[in-house]
């Protein structure tokens, strides 16, 4: 059983400081993964002369995994604002 006396409060708030930013980038991360999901999947019903990227690009990935890269390359550069 842990002494509820032997607890440094300052490393706790420090972690849960930590913890706090973990979910806000989980949450960020989840919101632009939803977006990109939803703009790869429209990317992939156009045309191959009217898409954003060409298909050369894209070749052999999932819409998901495609998705999960965007999102993977975007939310650092997004979170570094916060």
């Amino acid at each position: 059983m842990i002494d509820k006396h032997l607890i440094d409060k300052d490393s706790h708030m420090a972690c849960s400081l930590r913890n706090d930013k973990a979910r806000q980038y989980r949450r960020l991360y989840i919101a632009c993964f939803i977006i990109f999901l939803v703009i790869t999947a429209l990317d992939r019903m156009l045309p191959a002369q009217w898409r954003f990227r060409s298909a050369n690009t894209t070749a052999g990935r999932s819409v998901i995994e495609d998705a999960r890269e965007q999102a993977g390359m975007f939310v650092p550069y997004l979170f570094m604002n916060f």
